[in-house]
């Protein structure tokens, strides 16, 4: 915290960083719409607006409001910090079919931070659990760790990315957060293997340490030792490489 406080590209980063788990985070209270409104069912609802040359309160559906906010380049635009014709605050304007872009940003942020946090932290635990087994049991345990590491390594990954997200598009996997959940999962199933190898051969290091030949003596369980006496050494590459 003291090397933080005197940081300034630190301080910087952090605040992206808080600013963007903030806006995900509170994405639906700080929307100047929703995004069932925005984007996915813009003609079922209505709204009412002022019209200055009839001097009357008008209803109008939000879809075909959407179609007289649409930015086409030029002078065309609604553009950052300003209303459209229905008295609709954008504040970084429209897009090209009139929705809001700011709430499509903030919701497309919360996904994104879904499936970044959520691949990030299974691939680190998968990567974590086989690389502490195989640095403990090393010969033949490894060697199977090695071999299964390399298997999937040898798979394309994009290749399997489009067959896995078409083949579970009826699923209801692929409805929790508009598909992310499910993209979190084949991300961390098919990308722990580099996170696995950056961190096999400090684990094998450590392994190699004479409190581990102790606590062996001593007739702590496997899964004790690793938990307790190797995984605090490797979480730091967990944390750098995650």
């Amino acid at each position: 915290i003291d090397r933080m406080r005197s940081h300034k590209w630190g301080l910087f980063g952090l605040v992206i960083v808080f600013m963007f788990v903030t806006m995900a985070v509170f994405a639906p209270a700080l929307g100047p719409t929703t995004v069932e409104q925005n984007m996915r069912n813009s003609y079922g609802y209505e709204m009412n607006y002022y019209d200055s040359e009839t001097g009357t309160v008008e209803t109008i559906v939000v879809g075909e409001a959407n179609l007289g906010s649409v930015s086409k380049g030029n002078d065309r635009n609604i553009g950052p910090w300003s209303y459209d014709d229905y008295g609709r605050f954008h504040p970084f304007g429209t897009m090209q079919d009139g929705s809001d872009l700011f709430t499509f940003l903030m919701v497309g942020s919360r996904i994104s931070l879904v499936i970044g946090v959520l691949s990030v932290g299974l691939s680190a635990s998968i990567a974590a659990s086989l690389a502490l087994t195989a640095a403990y049991y090393k010969g033949r345990v490894d060697l199977s760790m090695v071999l299964i590491s390399d298997g999937v390594m040898a798979m394309p990954q994009l290749l399997l990315l489009i067959m896995l997200t078409s083949v579970f598009t009826d699923h209801w996997i692929n409805e929790i957060y508009s598909g992310g959940f499910l993209l979190a999962l084949i991300f961390a199933f098919t990308g722990w293997t580099y996170m696995w190898r950056s961190i096999r051969g400090p684990a094998l290091q450590i392994s190699e340490r004479e409190w581990i030949d102790a606590a062996r003596s001593f007739g702590q369980r496997p899964i004790t030792i690793m938990r307790k006496h190797m995984l605090p050494y490797v979480t730091g590459y967990l944390l750098i490489y995650g």
